[in-house]
């Protein structure tokens, strides 16, 4: 078996339609989850904080979410419009994408005296 073999997508075309369906509902499923879980969060946090503090911790929360953003901006959308892919080119995205999120750590941390 070849290397390449691991990402050949031919054996998938039949019953695509029904697979589609199916991880379309259960993106729907647990993105509506996560938001609930999300809101109940913040709902017992906005209770257990005093609005000071809830307020650093929304302003923290929003920087993180932005870097968070950033860093993963582009590399998905490049590894599944492709429409051949290497194992060695799976492997650089996702190189790159660790380095991307390790250079975000650092200026995140070093924007924590500012932030706060």
């Amino acid at each position: 078996m070849d290397a390449n073999d691991y990402f050949r997508t031919d054996h998938l075309r039949s019953g695509l339609r029904t697979r589609a369906l199916k991880g379309a509902s259960v993106t729907v499923i647990t993105q509506g989850s996560a938001f609930g879980i999300q809101t109940i969060g913040t709902i017992i946090l906005a209770r257990l904080l005093t609005p000071h503090d809830f307020g650093l911790v929304t302003m923290v929360l929003t920087f993180s979410l932005l870097l968070q953003s950033f860093g993963v901006n582009g590399f998905i959308e490049a590894t599944v419009q492709r429409e051949r892919i290497t194992h060695r080119q799976i492997s650089a995205f996702f190189w790159i994408n660790v380095g991307i999120s390790f250079l975000l750590m650092l200026l995140f941390i070093a924007s924590a005296p500012v932030i706060a």
